[in-house]
C-alpha cells in the first residue's frame, strides 16, 4: 500500500521538501480564505451601494435616453430606450444582479454544509470561489499592465466617470454587468452552442443558452475566445486600444466561468469588477488604510497562487495527471482536499492523484 503525504517516510527522506510543502500549503491556504472573506465583504458593500443608489436611479433613469447594441465588433445600436423602458430595463438589470448573487451565495452554503472544507479547494472551486479566484487574478494582471504602462511613461484614454453621477453610474454599471453578458456571452457563445447542440441532436440543447456545458471541447473554446476579443475590442470606441489587454484578460475570464458554470457567475464577476468604486465611496475616507490592506489581501492571495500553479506546471504535474510518477509514490500536493470525504492525505495510483482516505481519484 502506498504511504499517504506526509508519512514519517517521506519526512525522513525529505524533511525540507515537506516543511517546505506543508508551510506553502498553510500560507496558500490562509491567503485564499482571508483573499475570500475579502471578496465576500466587498459583494456586500456592492449590493449595499446598488440598493442605496436604486431609488434614485430608477426615478431619473427615465429621463435619460439609452441605447440597445450588438456587437459586430464595434457596438452597434438597434434601439433606443427612455421613460419607463428604461426604468424597466433597469429594474431587470438590477433583479438579474441579485438573482445571481443570491445563486452563487446559496449554492455555496449548501456546498459548505455538505462538504465542509472540501468545497473551498482551490483545485476544483465551486462557483462563488471560482468568482473569486478571477476577480483577484484579473486584479493582479490590471496591477501589473498599468505598471507596466506607467513605467513606458504611456497615459491611457478612459472615460471621465467623475463627471458622471452616482445614480447613472449605477445604471450604466449594472447594464455593463448583465447586457454585455447577454450581447457577448449568451449571443456568441450560448446561441452557437444550442445550434450546435441542435445539429447533433443532442438532448437538452436549450439550457447551454446560459451557459455550463458538461465537457469543454474545441467549438466551445474557440467561441470562447471569440467572445473574448470581440468584447475588449468593443471597448475602444470608449476607452482607446490601451484597454484592448485587460479587458481581453477579463473576457477570458467571463468565457471560462460561461462554460464551467454558466450565466449567473459572469453576472456575478461583472458586478463585482465594475461596482467596486461605488462599493468604496460608502466607506468612510479614515477607512482607507483597510482598503489598502484588504487590496493587498488579494494580492498576495493571487501571487501565491499564480506561483503554485506555475510550480506545478514546471514539475510537469499541472491538471488532474500527474505523468512520469513511479506507481503508489506520495506526493506533496498543497490544499489536498477530497471532494467526497474531506481528507487532505493522498497517494499517487495509476497515473493520478487518490485520496488515501476513500480511494477516490481527484477529479
Amino acid at each position: 500500500m502506498a504511504a499517504p503525504i506526509g508519512t514519517l517516510d517521506e519526512k525522513r527522506s525529505a524533511p525540507a521538501r515537506s516543511e517546505f510543502g506543508e508551510l506553502g500549503k498553510a500560507f496558500l491556504g490562509f491567503a485564499w480564505m482571508a483573499a475570500l472573506a475579502a471578496f465576500v465583504a466587498l459583494i456586500v458593500l456592492e449590493v449595499a451601494a446598488l440598493l442605496y443608489r436604486t431609488p434614485e436611479t430608477f426615478t431619473l433613469v427615465g429621463d435619460r435616453k439609452y441605447d440597445l447594441y450588438l456587437l459586430a465588433p464595434y457596438p452597434v445600436s438597434v434601439a433606443e430606450i427612455t421613460g419607463g423602458a428604461a426604468q424597466a430595463a433597469y429594474a431587470s438589470f438590477a433583479a438579474a444582479i441579485i438573482a445571481s448573487i443570491a445563486c452563487l451565495s446559496y449554492n455555496a452554503a449548501r456546498s459548505a454544509a455538505r462538504k465542509g472544507l472540501a468545497s473551498f479547494s482551490l483545485e476544483r472551486p465551486g462557483a462563488f470561489l471560482a468568482v473569486c479566484i478571477m476577480f483577484v487574478l484579473l486584479l493582479l494582471l490590471n496591477i501589473a499592465y498599468y505598471a507596466a504602462l506607467w513605467l513606458g511613461g504611456i497615459t491611457p484614454t478612459s472615460p471621465d466617470f467623475g463627471q458622471i453621477s452616482p445614480w447613472e453610474q449605477t445604471f450604466l454599471f449594472a447594464r455593463a454587468s448583465v447586457y454585455e453578458e447577454l450581447v457577448s456571452r449568451v449571443l456568441m457563445m450560448g446561441l452557437p452552442l444550442v445550434a450546435i447542440a441542435l445539429i447533433a441532436r443532442k438532448r437538452r440543447a436549450w439550457p447551454l443558452l446560459l451557459g455550463k456545458v458538461e465537457k469543454a471541447g474545441m467549438p466551445e473554446i474557440a467561441l470562447g475566445i471569440i467572445s473574448a476579443v470581440v468584447f475588449a475590442v468593443a471597448h475602444v470606441p470608449s476607452w482607446d486600444w490601451s484597454k484592448v489587454p485587460p479587458t481581453l484578460f477579463a473576457g477570458l475570464a467571463f468565457s471560462f466561468l460561461f462554460l464551467r458554470y454558466g450565466l449567473h457567475a459572469c453576472i456575478a464577476l461583472h458586478f463585482a469588477v465594475d461596482f467596486t468604486d461605488l462599493a468604496f465611496g460608502l466607506i468612510p475616507a479614515s477607512a482607507a488604510n483597510a482598503l489598502a490592506i484588504v487590496v493587498i489581501v488579494w494580492f498576495m492571495a493571487g501571487v501565491a497562487l499564480a506561483l503554485d500553479r506555475a510550480r506545478k506546471f514546471a514539475l510537469g504535474r499541472m491538471g488532474p495527471r500527474a505523468a512520469g510518477r513511479p506507481q503508489g509514490s506520495s506526493v506533496a500536493e498543497p490544499f489536498f482536499v477530497c471532494e467526497r470525504c474531506g481528507s487532505t492525505q493522498a497517494v499517487y495510483n495509476d497515473g493520478r492523484l487518490t485520496c488515501a482516505g476513500c480511494g477516490s481519484p481527484r477529479p
